[in-house]
């Protein structure tokens, strides 16, 4: 499976006394690898930029997003799939 956006994949449990909202496991995991994945993808996109300042502070913002979405995700982000 391809990894995806959530958008548009919220499934509706209904019960007697109201419905229940919620995301299935493999679509969040597949949300969390899409945007690690878009992450990856600009700071390759950055690292051409020829400003050592700007590709500092570009790789250090990348890499503390990327560190808090896994903090955030650890039970489906698997970091051997990532190696």
């Amino acid at each position: 499976m391809k990894p995806e956006p959530l958008k548009g994949k919220i499934a509706v449990f209904r019960t007697e006394i109201g419905d229940y909202h919620y995301f299935e496991i493999y679509d969040v995991k597949s949300a969390v690898e899409w945007l690690l994945q878009e992450i990856q993808r600009k700071k390759k996109e950055c690292s051409s930029t020829r400003d050592e300042e700007k590709l500092m502070l570009f790789t250090a913002t990348f890499s503390w997003v990327e560190g808090k979405i896994k903090e955030a995700f650890a039970d489906v982000v698997d970091e051997e799939e990532e190696k």
